[in-house]
């Protein structure tokens, strides 16, 4: 199956079991969780339901939203995410449990919300109350240019307590992704460059994990040369 191929090897468990061991740690918890992103990952959000009450995940894509939106009603047309949630179940030592734990997250999101990282409230026209973390998945695929990652990292950083953390998952050396029938071009950064980002946004970063790829082999969907997830305390507000 196609979680079983070395795209999802890459792309998927990866960064699941950099996350998993990020949370066990216990320095993650608090009352509410933001995940924003341009990407439909149930998985990663089952990570965050353990130690967050609630969710909202504001996505950049109409279609993300869709999907999302489908599973969480439990549509007869959502996507399955069985594997991968059984996957994410094992990495935390509860395979038993998977079920249970899916529908514990269905739960914990409250909100699904469209974002734009542009602007100064990503969520516009909502607004909501600053959260105890925030969750950003492939930030750099909304980025032309560095220049428009420190905005947007400024912008989203506004929904975010000072003193609390930030959990980004990313990819180095990435120059597209394919949506639909689309190929959408992606900002090519580095290690240095999301320092150098995160820095000037006002976060301290407390780990920054790469995670080289395992399998070479070219890809249709997507092209990088590197993962990263990144653990950053926000530090200060920076306008």
């Amino acid at each position: 199956t196609l979680f079983r191929s070395g795209f999802v090897d890459d792309t998927l468990k990866l960064p699941l079991k950099h996350l998993a061991k990020i949370f066990k740690s216990g320095i993650l918890k608090g009352d509410t969780l933001i995940k924003l992103g341009y990407s439909f990952l149930v998985p990663h959000l089952l990570i965050l339901s353990a130690d967050f009450n609630k969710i909202i995940v504001a996505d950049g894509i109409e279609k993300s939203i869709e999907e999302l939106k489908k599973w969480v009603e439990k549509a007869p047309d959502a996507f399955d995410w069985t594997d991968a949630i059984k996957f994410m179940c094992e990495l935390e030592g509860d395979s038993e449990h998977w079920n249970e734990k899916q529908e514990i997250l269905r739960r914990s999101i409250q909100q699904i919300v469209k974002c734009d990282v542009m602007q100064s409230n990503p969520l516009s026209p909502i607004s909501v109350p600053q959260a105890d973390c925030l969750f950003i998945a492939y930030l750099e695929t909304a980025c032309l240019d560095i220049q428009t990652l420190c905005t947007a990292l400024k912008n989203v950083s506004s929904l975010l307590k000072t003193g609390s953390y930030l959990v980004m998952v990313s990819v180095f050396g990435c120059t597209f992704y394919v949506a639909g029938k689309h190929k959408c071009p992606v900002l090519n950064m580095n290690e240095g460059n999301l320092r150098k980002a995160l820095n000037d946004a006002g976060y301290v970063i407390e780990e920054l994990s790469v995670c080289p790829r395992l399998y070479l082999e070219k890809f249709d969907y997507i092209d990088f040369e590197e993962g990263a997830v990144v653990v950053a305390r926000k530090e200060r507000v920076v306008e």
